[in-house]
Formats: C-alpha cells, sequence, structure tokens
C-alpha cells in the first residue's frame, strides 16, 4: 500500500507538471505564482468543490474535464466520473492528496479537509526553513516518526549510531508525525514535549519507544518519574495539553512536505531513500565527506573524487 501510494502520487504530481500550471485560477491573476501556498486543482465539472476550498482561503486552479491531464488523473485515481481534485505543493513538487467524488457532491462534505489543508498551508509556509541547516557547515535531517511505529524504533538504532559517527555536522531532529491509526501515537508525542520543558526529551523518547507496547496515557507519569522530572509540573502540562499545538504544527509540517509514512527522513529537505547503507552516503556526499579506507574520513569534491589537500 505505501509502494503504490507513493507510485499513484509521484504519477499524479507528474501529470500536473506537464499540465504546467496553465488552467484558469480560481483566485485573482496579481496573486504571485511563486508562492509557497498549496494548490487545490479541481475538475471544472465539480465547481462547488472550487468554491467551498476557496471559501477557505485555499488557491485552487480548474482542470478542463477533456483536457489529457484530467483524463490521466482520472485513470490514476480510478474514479468513475471526471470529477476530482489533487492537492500539490508547487513550491516543493510534492503531491499531497487527492480524492475522486461523483459529480453530484455534496461540497460540505469536504469541509473538515479544506479546513485542515489551508492550517497545513499557513504552517508549512511559516515552518519551511526548520528544513535546512543554520549553517553551511552542517547538514540537518528531520526525522518524521511516530512513536507507535515499530520501524521508527528500529529507525532509532541507526540515528544514534550516525549522531556519534558525524557528530555536530549533522544535526538530527525529530518531528512529530503519529499516523491516525496509532491511538497512542499523538498522546506519546504530546508526553515528550512536556518532558522537553524539563531539558529531558531524549531521555523520555528513548523511554517511549523502549516501551512502545506500553503507551497508555496513565503510564506517562510513571515514566517521567522514572526520570526525575517534576511530577506536578509534568502532569499538569500532559493533563492541560500545553504541547498540543507543537505536535499539532509538527503534523502540518509534515503533511505540508507530503509525508505520508513513518519512518521519513529529509536531509536538507531532501527526502533519504533506500536502505540505510544508501541513506549514509547520500548523508556523507552532502557533508563532502566519505569514509576511507584507513578507518577516517576524506574528503570529496563535487565529482565524488578525494578533494586536494594542498
Amino acid at each position: 500500500m505505501r509502494v503504490r501510494q507513493s507510485l499513484l502520487g509521484s504519477v499524479l504530481l507528474s501529470g500536473l507538471l506537464l499540465f504546467g500550471f496553465g488552467c484558469q485560477s480560481g483566485m485573482s491573476d496579481d496573486r504571485r505564482e511563486d508562492t509557497r501556498e498549496l494548490v487545490v486543482f479541481v475538475s471544472e465539472t465539480v465547481p462547488q468543490v472550487r468554491q467551498r476550498a476557496e471559501f477557505y482561503g485555499l488557491k485552487t486552479k480548474v482542470i478542463d474535464k477533456d483536457s489529457a491531464t484530467s483524463q490521466l488523473l482520472q485513470a490514476m485515481l480510478g474514479s468513475p466520473t471526471d470529477s476530482f481534485y489533487v492537492v500539490i505543493n508547487p513550491a516543493l513538487n510534492r503531491y499531497i492528496a487527492s480524492q475522486a467524488m461523483p459529480s453530484d457532491v455534496n461540497p460540505v462534505t469536504f469541509d473538515q479537509e479544506f479546513r485542515m489543508l489551508r492550517r497545513v498551508s499557513k504552517t508549512g509556509q511559516n515552518q519551511i526553513q526548520r528544513l535546512y541547516p543554520e549553517n553551511k557547515e552542517q547538514a540537518r535531517l528531520m526525522v518524521f516518526s511516530d512513536f507507535e511505529c515499530p520501524y521508527c524504533r528500529d529507525m532509532e538504532v541507526i540515528l544514534k549510531e550516525w549522531q556519534e559517527h558525524y557528530g555536530d555536522r549533522l544535526d538530527i531532529q525529530m518531528v512529530h508525525f503519529p499516523l491516525p491509526r496509532h491511538k497512542h501515537a499523538f498522546a506519546a508525542a504530546e508526553a515528550s514535549e512536556c518532558a522537553r520543558r524539563q531539558g529531558k526529551f531524549d531521555e523520555y523518547r528513548d523511554m517511549l519507544f523502549e516501551n512502545q507496547s506500553d503507551l497508555q496515557y496513565e503510564l506517562f507519569n510513571t515514566y517521567a518519574r522514572k526520570l526525575g522530572l517534576d511530577r506536578a509540573a509534568f502532569k499538569q502540562c500532559l493533563s492541560l495539553h500545553q504541547t498540543r499545538l507543537k505536535v499539532r504544527q509538527d503534523q502540518y509540517l509534515g503533511r505540508y512536505i507530503g509525508v505520508r509514512a513513518t519512518p521519513t527522513l529529509l536531509l536538507n529537505g531532501n527526502v533519504l531513500v533506500g536502505d540505510p547503507l544508501m541513506m549514509q552516503q547520500q548523508i556523507e556526499k552532502v557533508l563532502g565527506t566519505r569514509e576511507d579506507p584507513a578507518g577516517g574520513s576524506a574528503k570529496v569534491d563535487e565529482s565524488g573524487k578525494p578533494a586536494d589537500s594542498h
């Protein structure tokens, strides 16, 4: 399913890139086309859906129902009609979401989705710089993770090895992306951020992954006690959901850049692909180093050859 969704997103995006964005805009022409706003491409057969998206402040473009792009997208979505919408991030060339629908659809059906996408769009535009390092000597690795995801737990072992190996040159940051099917993941993310307020995020994160099968809400205070946290402050933070906004912002940033599964790793804004060894090779290419047979690391130029040290 994960591969199929990735392939679907790639093809839908390719179709829209071929489309060239040369279609009618649902908003005024004086809007800049190079903004970081999400764009909702809507079939011309459902103008009421386009109007609903615009009601929530989303940028829209209309797809001609007789165009080649419309036929391609309809086939990829498996839609029985030529009515659908596709959401992309044009600034990053990323697929975000899509939906096929009957031509007589009630536009109110999509209110919750469009309201959420507007928050995603705003958050992404405000927080996109989080993906990039603060100085050119570093690389930033953003890890979109979920405390109930077993693959995320396994990835933690590799991340610790990379952190030890690369040190300050690799800035690894965990970004919360609790999946809807994991019923304890969001609360666990909130709890970890409560621990961060007391300077114990890393330790609490490790404890949550170590106890991945025991993430019931009532155990979060127990874990805080084991780490020596101020229990009263932690309990108040958790019960009042004082860190909920932080977790939501992480989720929205993930949606904005097209994250659909965990773990997803981005290095300086680019998704890392392949197995851990392939990922490490991509990291070393960005850092400008590669493993030296003698056991150290060697500077390399853009072609991958050792750089002249003289």
